[in-house]
Order: structure tokens, then C-alpha cells, then sequence
């Protein structure tokens, strides 16, 4: 089992084993317009739950990741703290259509690295959805692509 797969596996994330370790067949340009939706349709649900405004605080792209190659989308960021006082409940509500619409399973609660909390989803690719919360919040997807690095 490679590094990355071990990390979906440990993380709690709902994805199919085989999926998220066999090498991926999807592409970055692929990743980007099947993922891009789905990045903004999530945060408008958040913010419909909880008034977060979101905005651009980095641009996405593809980089090396253990021994594979993973695209990751633009990061949202909210000034708005999620985690003070805990918002996880209705962000987990409101988001959960627009992730089964586009094949994610249901967002739950995570404990992330650095002392951030938040809320994650995956689906059958890989893709791993991360709403985290500390100070701020940001929102981005992460997917093994095969290509760009």
C-alpha cells in the first residue's frame, strides 16, 4: 500500500479501497472540470447553513505527492471560524446534496492535522473534500490525478 493510500485509509474517509490506491486513470484537466463544481456548490450550501462569504485564497494545479501526482482545486477561505462556536452539524446538512449529486459520500466530522477541526468527503476516484476550521476556513479538493507533475 503506497503513502497516499494508507492516508485515505487512516483518514476516515469513505472511499473505496481499489479506487483510492489503483493508479489513477484520471487526468488534471479532467479533475478540474469535474471538480470545480462541485468546490462551488459546496460552498454555497456552507454558506446558506452558516453565512460564510467565500473567496479565493490560492489557485489550484497538480503536484508531486508521494509517488503519484495529485491535483488539487482552488482554495476557498472564509473569515468566518467554523470551528468557534462549532458549525460542523449544519455544514454536514446543508452540504450533503450537493456531495451525493456529485457522487461524494456524506461529509462527516474529522480531527485534521495542526489542530484544525472540520468536516471531509470522498468519493470512488479519491477525491477528498476538506472543509477545515482554525482562526478561518477553507475548503478544497484533493484527487490523485495521472498526469502534471
Amino acid at each position: 500500500m503506497t503513502t497516499r493510500c494508507l492516508t485515505a485509509a487512516t483518514t476516515g474517509v469513505v472511499i473505496a479501497l481499489a479506487a483510492g490506491c489503483s493508479s489513477p486513470s484520471l487526468r488534471a484537466a479532467e479533475a478540474s472540470t469535474a471538480y470545480e463544481p462541485v468546490l462551488r456548490e459546496v460552498a454555497d450550501a456552507a454558506t446558506t447553513a452558516t453565512k460564510a462569504q467565500w473567496v479565493e485564497s490560492s489557485a489550484g494545479g497538480v503536484q508531486a505527492v508521494g509517488d503519484g501526482c495529485t491535483w488539487f482545486s482552488r482554495t476557498l477561505t472564509s473569515q468566518t471560524d467554523l470551528s468557534n462556536p462549532p458549525q460542523w452539524g449544519p455544514v454536514v446538512s446543508a452540504t450533503e446534496e450537493a456531495l451525493r449529486k456529485h457522487g461524494f459520500a456524506s461529509a462527516t466530522s474529522s480531527e485534521l492535522k495542526g489542530g484544525y477541526t472540520g468536516v471531509e468527503s470522498g468519493d470512488e476516484r479519491g477525491a477528498r473534500l476538506t472543509i477545515s476550521a482554525k482562526g478561518s476556513t477553507t475548503l478544497r479538493i484533493t484527487v490523485p490525478v495521472s498526469d502534471g507533475c
